[in-house]
């Protein structure tokens, strides 16, 4: 059975240019008094990226094409770096362990899923929480009300972002999880076809390489 996503990155080292588009489901309605009424019609954004290649060896496309027909097209997904957005802070900014609170222990079930708060507003409702599902595991820092634990008593799930605490961190009804991480965005090719340009005789390119995120 053909897997639907494997943890692997595009290839970061053949140099390329890119562009990303944020996508937002908003039905606007307008009535004659000039007013409008606004809805979301997805709680989240998705991303779209436009990669391009110029002046490449005949080896470099080979190894581009090659991983374009292993993901079969658009039927595959795998792994994008967007390095616009890409940790848990400010790009700036060290990873912390208390970056982004994930949630409060309840007293029974003690996993988490990653999430990473976009806006300043207290209020949780008013910001957007992106669901982070492709973490780089030794990047992780968990905190407990602000106290980091050692790695030994949390793990998570590459694949989800689901983090796990075990019951040697002691967790207590209330408790606050926070955590620190550097992450992927899981995408596909947004087209079926990949045209490669080599009229060049030592080297070619491909104008537009598309991909788009995929939504768990």
């Amino acid at each position: 059975m053909i897997e639907e996503f494997q943890d692997i990155l595009f290839p970061q080292n053949l140099g390329f240019s890119a562009s990303r588009t944020i996508e937002r489901f908003t039905e606007i309605q307008n009535f004659l008094s000039g007013r409008e009424q606004r809805n979301a019609r997805k709680y989240h954004s998705k991303r779209k990226y436009m990669l391009g290649v110029a002046a490449k060896s005949f080896v470099e496309l080979e190894k581009i094409t090659e991983f374009y027909e292993a993901r079969r097209g658009a039927l595959i997904g795998f792994k994008w770096h967007d390095i616009l957005d890409y940790k848990s802070c400010d790009i700036e900014d060290e990873i912390s362990a208390t970056d982004q609170k994930i949630g409060i222990y309840d007293g029974e079930v003690a996993e988490f899923q990653l999430s990473k708060t976009y806006g300043d507003a207290v209020d949780d409702d008013q910001n957007y929480i992106r669901k982070i599902t492709k973490p780089y595991d030794a990047s992780l820092r968990i905190a407990v009300n602000d106290v980091e634990l050692n790695v030994s008593h949390f793990g998570v799930e590459v694949l989800t972002g689901i983090v796990t605490i075990l019951p040697s961190a002691g967790l207590v009804e209330d408790d606050v999880i926070s955590a620190g991480f550097e992450f992927d965005v899981a995408v596909r090719f947004a087209e079926h076809e990949l045209k490669v340009d080599y009229s060049s005789f030592k080297s070619g390119e491909i104008a537009q390489i598309p991909l788009i995120e995929i939504l768990d």
